[in-house]
């Protein structure tokens, strides 16, 4: 269950990798999420499909949004490294590439594993 201002709404949470749809895919090049702070869970959701298309992603980290959900990323970006990705922030002028996970600033982040 889930409260948004005075409406109450049931939703359903699978895991990616579990999906059907997901499951059948041949090929897979790019991932875009965008669920408001839950983004960490969602990739983690979708590990065995990243370590076996490495798809290029594309993710929002809001920090507020992140905090109010007790989501760190810390642990998303040992994740990401941990599976081959290299993180980019992306700014007004293309992508800075992050070597540590305090670097990470509010906005849009780009990964990419070197080995596609």
């Amino acid at each position: 269950q889930v409260q948004t201002g005075n409406t109450e709404q049931s939703i359903q949470i699978k895991k990616g990798d579990l999906l059907p749809e997901i499951q059948q895919l041949k090929k897979l090049d790019l991932i875009k999420i965008d669920v408001e702070g839950y983004e960490f869970p969602v990739l983690k959701g979708l590990q065995q499909t990243l370590e076996k298309f490495k798809p290029r992603l594309i993710f929002e980290y809001d920090q507020n949004y992140w905090r109010n959900n007790q989501q760190d990323i810390d642990y998303c970006y040992q994740f990401l490294r941990e599976l081959n990705y290299t993180i980019y922030q992306i700014i007004p002028l293309g992508c800075h590439r992050l070597t540590r996970s305090d670097y990470i600033e509010s906005g849009n982040l780009f990964c990419i594993c070197p080995d596609i």
